[in-house]
């Protein structure tokens, strides 16, 4: 979690994740000082076949289970997520060189009437992108460049308080880019 907006500090496609491990106790010396857990993503490379996929997943109010939960000012709220994505590795150079690259746009839209007894649409704009070239020099040694991005916008970001008049509602920018030389 981003220490500075109370969110996400990075994300990734699903389609870009190749395992997750998770830790919660007995943490090798590595780790330091932890405490809690500890998560650690491991993003596809390509190999020396081409793979891909080409997702879309879509939600709305009708698909999730009926719940009585506090959404602050809105009333009469209609939502929908909808998340096309695509992904696409195989070799350059075979045994030697690969790549891998995901993209994913995950939109959602709210709308419904505040406390305030006015019309409200807020939209959530989340993007991920991701490249990644693997070198295998030798037996011994690899070298892997990747550049990850995930810029995120959420238009009328106060529009769930009941506090907070229409005519208040901000604008949220987020994310940022991820540049990483592994040898």
């Amino acid at each position: 979690t981003d220490a500075a907006t109370g969110t996400f500090g990075m994300n990734f496609s699903y389609e870009a994740i190749q395992e997750v491990e998770m830790k919660t106790g007995a943490f090798e010396a590595e780790y330091g000082r932890a405490t809690g857990a500890i998560s650690n993503v491991v993003t596809k490379s390509g190999g020396n076949e081409f793979h891909g996929a080409i997702p879309v997943y879509y939600t709305n109010l009708d698909m999730k289970m009926h719940q009585d939960l506090d959404r602050g000012a809105v009333e009469e709220e209609d939502q929908y997520e909808i998340e096309p994505g695509v992904s696409i590795g195989g070799p350059i150079l075979r045994d030697k060189l690969w790549f891998f690259g995901s993209y994913n746009n995950f939109t959602r839209r709210i709308a419904g009437i505040n406390a305030f007894d006015e019309e409200i649409k807020r939209n959530e704009i989340f993007e991920e992108w991701m490249a990644k070239v693997t070198w295998q020099l030798n037996a011994d040694n690899k070298i892997v460049a990747q550049y990850a991005s995930d810029p995120a916008t959420i238009e009328s970001r106060d529009s769930l308080s009941d506090q907070i008049m229409q005519s208040a509602y901000g604008q949220q920018e987020q994310g940022g880019d991820l540049v990483k030389l592994q040898w």
